[in-house]
């Protein structure tokens, strides 16, 4: 079996060909639960199903955006700022798919939603955050509902909750 860097991770070169390898699992899952939930959740519970590579929110965000689950190659080249120019055209049919080509638009379309600050996030009926989007922890993060078995509600930083906050701690 042969993979060279340019080859994304759940797929090999067998005999001179492509064939999905054993992370190609993860990956479909990951497409799938991202209509559920947000990258960091889907990234825990990829992790929590013993996949042989370990998930985080940017390995998930960053592979969903890549045409190659859906079979396309794009080569690109990267510009004196770093930037990435598609320098020819896209090959359909490349790479194995692992899920449709208008899946992989659906899950832009859900990824690129989440980034918009007014629908990121869980969105809880009996409490409203007023201040999403408003108001930031000093380390720069912003807050999240934090549950308790209590009448009332914290807002903690959502860094310190992933041991990154100094500041503020749940």
């Amino acid at each position: 079996m042969f993979s060279c860097s340019a080859t994304p991770f759940w797929i090999s070169y067998v005999d001179e060909g492509f064939i999905l390898n054993e992370h190609a699992e993860a990956v479909k899952r990951a497409a799938e639960l991202c209509f559920e939930m947000g990258a960091r959740a889907t990234a825990q519970e990829l992790n929590k199903m013993n996949f042989p590579k370990k998930y985080t929110e940017s390995i998930v965000g960053k592979v969903l955006r890549q045409p190659a689950i859906y079979g396309s190659f794009i080569a690109m080249e990267w510009d004196e700022s770093g930037k990435p120019i598609q320098v020819k055209k896209e090959i359909k049919g490349y790479y194995p798919a692992v899920i449709s080509e208008s899946e992989f638009y659906r899950v832009g379309a859900k990824l690129s939603e989440r980034q918009d600050p007014k629908l990121a996030g869980r969105k809880v009926a009996e409490f409203k955050n007023i201040l999403r989007g408003i108001v930031f922890c000093a380390c720069g993060s912003g807050f999240r509902y934090h549950a308790q078995k209590r009448e009332y509600v914290d807002l903690v930083c959502s860094a310190s909750l992933a041991g990154r906050c100094t500041y503020a701690s749940p």
